[in-house]
């Protein structure tokens, strides 16, 4: 009896060893994927603030482009007067040097007048007379003093044409210096327009050295959170990796302890059946002696039986966890593994159901792990106190997290085929002081 304990033991220690390699690194695994998921968070955030910039920038790109083309068309304007000023300037040049040959003129003819004038009032009328007593006829004498009234004439007309000139000269001098003066007045008013917009400008592109320095910085910092990312990446592979080898390591055990437990169970039922074979003998000896043996066969049975159901005998209680279905399509025990990687000795039993059928808690109690391995997939692990504990595999969605409390029937995930599965379905098992139990002793 003691080696049948033994060997139970054995089996029971192997399947400890397959479920505490699990928990342990999904913990690590649930840490570098809640860092990941920090990082992405703060990748997001980031790339917010990359976008403002960038909008910040395009604004004022935009806002630069408008005060080019103003400047554009204020830099035409100046080139434009600019060009008004020189043609003007040259223009009012020219009118001087003009000016200044008609008062040149105007003098000469005045002068000329004056001689004239001075000389014929120093000589008074005997040149005038000594002019007309020459004429040789009336005709004649009519004549010359025509001519001497022409002559006067001519001095008059000459100097007022030479006057009317000079003034007309004036005017247009004043004309162009008026215009220079208001072309002048222009340009430097659209100078200063010119310099206004150059500084604003300037600021402008100031501005937009620190947008492009703010966005390069932020960029770097995406840059840099990537790469850790990509460290979190690696680092869940590594341990998804190592968690794989930990369960095909500790389900390799397992199977190497089954088995060797197995041999003992066998080797310890020869030698049970060798006792009997002995007890047979010495009944059938005498008779008063078998019927005490026989006797006692009947007791050890009955005892066997008891410690059968001693070990599957509950409080009870527990509701159904799977409410859709109520269809067992593996029972507790010895199986053939139905998929590499199945264990050939079921602890719990698997409810068939479609994915996405609703999981409840068999009992009250609290969440102790809401979690992923490759074997079990999506799990759960309630503890309901006393030592006592359901396990809920293959889930295609946890409703339910670590710490928390969950009452009877409560949702607590939905039926899937994550981990080593062949298809849809709820695997559930019962502990009960680090030992799996028949579930339906609980149902």
């Amino acid at each position: 009896m003691k080696k049948k304990y033994k060997v139970i033991t054995t089996a029971v220690v192997a399947a400890l060893l397959v479920q505490a390699a699990v928990p342990s690194f999904a913990s690590s695994v649930k840490d570098a994927q809640s860092n990941k998921a920090s990082l992405e968070k703060k990748k997001d955030s980031l790339q917010n603030q990359i976008d403002d910039l960038q909008q910040g920038k395009d604004e004022v790109n935009s806002y630069i482009e408008k005060v080019d083309k103003k400047l554009n068309a204020v830099n035409d304007k100046i080139d434009a007067t600019e060009s008004n000023i020189k043609k003007t300037q040259t223009t009012l040049e020219k009118v001087k040097k003009e000016l200044e040959q008609a008062e040149i003129t105007e003098k000469s003819q005045y002068n000329t007048m004056k001689l004239r004038i001075k000389y014929m009032y120093e000589n008074g009328s005997q040149d005038y007379v000594a002019l007309l007593s020459k004429a040789t006829s009336v005709s004649d004498l009519l004549n010359k003093a025509e001519y001497v009234e022409q002559i006067s004439e001519y001095d008059r007309t000459l100097l007022d044409r030479y006057t009317e000139t000079k003034e007309k000269i004036t005017a247009k001098k004043a004309e162009q210096e008026a215009s220079l003066k208001k072309l002048n007045s222009l340009n430097t008013k659209l100078t200063s327009e010119q310099k206004s917009m150059n500084t604003l400008i300037s600021n402008k592109k100031t501005e937009l050295a620190k947008y492009d320095s703010n966005i390069n910085k932020t960029q770097g910092q995406v840059e840099e959170t990537n790469a850790e990312i990509e460290k979190q990446e690696k680092l869940i592979a590594d341990m998804l990796e190592a968690e794989r080898k930990a369960f095909e390591e500790a389900e390799k055990r397992r199977k190497e302890a089954e088995a060797a437990a197995k041999k003992q169970q066998e080797e310890a039922q020869k030698q049970q059946d060798s006792s009997s074979s002995a007890v047979a003998g010495n009944n059938s000896s005498s008779n008063s002696s078998g019927s005490s043996n026989s006797g006692s066969s009947s007791s050890s049975a009955t005892v066997g039986g008891t410690s059968s159901s001693g070990q599957t005998t509950a409080s009870g209680g527990f509701t159904w966890p799977c409410p859709a279905s109520r269809t067992i399509t593996s029972h507790f025990g010895p199986r053939k593994s139905p998929t590499a990687g199945a264990s050939s000795y079921h602890q719990g039993i698997d409810i068939g159901a479609g994915s996405g059928a609703t999981i409840v808690a068999a009992n009250s109690g609290t969440v102790v792990k809401a979690s992923y391995s490759s074997g079990a997939g999506n799990y759960i692990m309630i503890s309901h106190g006393n030592g006592l504990y359901t396990v809920y595999m293959h889930c295609s969605k946890l409703l339910v997290s670590s710490g928390q409390t969950v009452s009877k029937g409560q949702a607590i995930g939905k039926v899937g085929s994550t981990g080593v599965s062949t298809g849809p379905h709820l695997h559930f098992a019962v502990m009960k002081n680090g030992k799996y139990v028949n579930p339906l002793n609980y149902l």
